[in-house]
């Protein structure tokens, strides 16, 4: 059973990543500079499973520090603190994390300050807390 909702979960994602890539009518190519435009593109649209489903991509996708993708960094941000869903920008949020510095982590912190949404406050508390207990950012 375990198995059947894994692959049933792979199935979603993928169906959902084909229909980001068909409505911003971009091609999936190896050029990761256009797939990240069109991700870009997707975390603007109305559709909620199509955000995410960018989001999730675009976690995917960075592979070194997310300082070298001024636009993808910028557009998380974003995401981050304005998208109306809250699960969207927790996995921003935790994009962020995973691919942060010490610029990030300061965001991050005065984020905290004004966040009114109660589990995007505890999710950011944690956030910060394992920044700071790994010190994350220090070798950035």
């Amino acid at each position: 059973m375990k198995n059947l909702k894994a692959l049933a979960t792979i199935v979603l994602f993928l169906a959902g990543s084909n229909l980001i890539f068909a409505k911003t009518n971009v091609q999936v190519t190896d050029d990761n500079d256009s797939n990240q435009t069109a991700l870009i593109k997707a975390l603007k649209d109305d559709n909620y499973g199509i955000r995410y489903s960018a989001v999730e991509l675009l976690r995917q996708q960075l592979h070194s520090t997310i300082n070298e993708h001024e636009q993808v960094k910028n557009v998380l941000v974003s995401t981050f603190k304005n998208d109306k869903n809250v699960q969207i920008r927790i996995v921003a949020a935790l994009t962020l994390m995973d691919h942060g510095d010490e610029g990030i982590y300061k965001i991050f912190k005065e984020q905290l300050k004004v966040e009114k949404e109660k589990t995007m406050r505890n999710v950011l508390k944690g956030i910060v807390n394992k920044m700071e207990r790994e010190n994350m950012f220090a070798s950035n």
